[in-house]
């Protein structure tokens, strides 16, 4: 004979309880998944505990001031080695000093010296050319001598008659004494570039050329030289002295 059946009622109440005991297990389990995975899927960082500040860094600064301040101070030999080593410097730098003043006082006295000596040699190439040209000179003056005694005193004074003859040839002895020296003084003048310049005939030039007077001369052409009162003398190609002269006036215009 097979188990005694449950009754409908029974079983029934015995199913209720399973499903209410399942329901709330499952509610729970259900719960307990959810708030894991919402755990797990929110983005929102965790509020994190914040550190107490390290004492090291507020404490470090002030040890390190503490530990550069506390470097120990300089001892007497350290100084008195700075101030030997500083007092060496300054010695070694006015030896210095006082080398390039030596060198530089030697220099300018040598420039004096330099300067007083050239100054000594163009005084005396001036003083030799200027030798030179008195030494010249001074020919020039025993001609001019020999020239005057070409005519006797007495003859001068009327103390002793000469005839013509006689008279012409001591003016012939004094021109040709004149000449020869007027040509050894031209010969002095040409050594230190002076050289005389006779302009007659030749058109006027006020750079060479002095204009004392107007000659009317229709045979020559106006502005032309007609009379030379003084020879000039030109020096290296300039005017030492202008020569005086006579100019041609200009012909009046022809009346119409």
């Amino acid at each position: 004979m097979s188990a005694t059946a449950l009754a409908p009622p029974a079983r029934r109440a015995m199913a209720d309880t399973l499903k209410a005991n399942f329901r709330a297990a499952g509610a729970s389990q259900r719960t307990a998944v959810l708030a894991s995975n919402t755990r797990w899927l929110s983005t929102k960082p965790e509020a994190s505990t914040p550190e107490p500040p390290s004492s090291t860094s507020a404490e470090g600064a002030p040890a390190a001031e503490a530990e550069a301040g506390s470097s120990p101070p300089p001892t007497v030999e350290t100084l008195q080695q700075s101030l030997a080593e500083a007092q060496a410097a300054l010695e070694e730098e006015q030896k210095r000093s006082a080398e390039h003043k030596d060198r530089m006082l030697r220099t300018l006295a040598d420039m004096e010296n330099l300067r007083d000596r050239m100054s000594r040699q163009m005084a005396q190439q001036k003083l030799h050319a200027t030798e030179g040209l008195l030494k010249s000179l001074v020919e020039v003056a025993d001609d001019l001598e020999r020239a005057t005694q070409s005519v006797p005193e007495a003859v001068l004074s009327g103390e002793q008659a000469v005839d013509a003859e006689a008279a012409v040839r001591m003016l012939r002895s004094l021109r040709d004494g004149v000449r020869m020296t007027d040509g050894i003084l031209m010969n002095v003048f040409k050594k230190q570039g002076v050289e005389r310049f006779d302009p007659m005939g030749q058109p006027f030039d006020p750079d060479y050329h002095a204009a004392l007077m107007e000659v009317n001369d229709p045979s020559k052409d106006p502005k032309t030289i007609a009379i030379v009162i003084k020879k000039g003398y030109k020096y290296e190609d300039r005017a030492l002295r202008a020569a005086d002269v006579g100019v041609v006036a200009a012909r009046p215009a022809a009346s119409s």
